[in-house]
């Protein structure tokens, strides 16, 4: 068997976030990643779901949503094959800052698109990403 038949890879999935003080914030959004497939050949692409599930009355804005590869937490050999991909937000005007706000609500699903490394040996390795983003009740917002 050559390399690439039989050198699959199962990427464990880890998500890096701040963690935020109860008495902070009464209410918060709730992120979760997994990777499609799971296990993969060395030169391979794998897409890593980052799931976002805001209560109701809760929302992010889709400005400051940015997820990351963390290469300080991860130990997978990957690279990002582009910027992650976003559901179309919502738009709405806020009359009191005179513009467009942007932002996602209920849940809704990130894909970053990653290549495993053509020098990848075989093993387990951990996936890591930072999460940046504002959560917004309809009178106050938080940067998580």
């Amino acid at each position: 068997m050559d390399r690439m038949s039989n050198a699959r890879h199962f990427m464990a999935v880890m998500l890096a976030l701040p963690v935020l003080a109860a008495s902070a914030w009464a209410q918060s959004v709730d992120v979760s990643l997994a990777l499609e497939p799971k296990e993969q050949a060395p030169g391979g692409d794998v897409t890593a779901l980052v799931q976002f599930s805001c209560p109701s009355g809760l929302h992010v804005q889709a400005d400051g949503l940015t997820i990351k590869l963390d290469d300080e937490k991860a130990t997978a050999p990957v690279s990002a094959l582009g910027p992650p991909r976003f559901p179309e937000p919502k738009q709405e005007y806020d009359k009191l800052l005179e513009m467009d706000l942007r932002y996602f609500e209920g849940r809704f699903r990130a894909e970053v698109p990653l290549r495993v490394s053509p020098e990848a040996g075989p093993g387990q390795y951990e996936v890591a990403f930072s999460v940046d983003y504002v959560a917004c009740e309809a009178d106050r917002c938080l940067m998580e």
